[in-house]
């Protein structure tokens, strides 16, 4: 498990970070400005995110068996407003079935058979304050979507332990992989925003001469 938190930063309109104190090391995210992102501001403090890293995948193609990729959280915290993002590659949308599962046990529908013949989860993030349905979107469905089913029911549940992504393939031919998946604790859709998932060459010192810089 990878996780990251932002801390004491703010989005400023224009795109740019600002850190609310000095004196503090803090990991700065570029995001781009989406609908809905010029003109926001808050407080950071509380948006903690978590990347699998039981990936990438291959997806079981015999319509028996459900493939499951872990992430495991050792934090012990209750969970609030909790978003999902995956990326998927698979050539045949409709025969995916998707769901998360919490240490607890409990099952959230996040997407079933949506998509037709068309490719692909490219950084789509399941919010449950999201404007459209997953169903509303389109292939490879980039963005931030509600779920079929409501992430809120699992708020106030223990965060800590194994959460699960169940993904099963229902016919046969067409194949796939979870290439990775994040779960996202108390932050916008558009907080967390990276092409790649989080790199292994960490830490960095950070050079202090205001000529080089760090580079991961």
């Amino acid at each position: 498990m990878q996780a990251g938190r932002f801390t004491n930063f703010s989005w400023k309109r224009g795109g740019l970070w600002r850190p609310a104190s000095l004196g503090i090391v803090a990991l700065v995210v570029a995001l781009s400005a989406g609908a809905g992102a010029q003109g926001f501001s808050r407080d950071f403090e509380n948006c903690t995110y978590y990347n699998s890293v039981d990936v990438p995948k291959v997806i079981a193609d015999d319509q028996v068996t459900t493939t499951i990729s872990e992430l495991t959280i050792t934090e012990s915290f209750m969970a609030g407003d909790i978003n999902v993002r995956i990326d998927i590659d698979h050539i045949w949308l409709d025969d995916l079935d998707i769901f998360l599962e919490s240490p607890t046990g409990t099952l959230v529908e996040l997407t079933t058979d949506i998509g037709d013949s068309n490719d692909d989860y490219t950084a789509t993030v399941f919010d449950e304050q999201a404007t459209a349905g997953i169903a509303e979107g389109t292939a490879p469905y980039t963005g931030c979507f509600r779920p079929e089913g409501s992430l809120a029911v699992l708020e106030g549940e223990a965060a800590q332990g194994t959460w699960k992504l169940h993904v099963f393939d229902d016919f046969q031919l067409a194949t796939g992989t979870i290439q990775g998946w994040q779960l996202q604790f108390d932050c916008y859709c558009g907080e967390v925003q990276e092409n790649e998932y989080p790199s292994g060459d960490v830490p960095q010192s950070i050079p202090d001469d205001q000529v080089n810089a760090a580079v991961s």
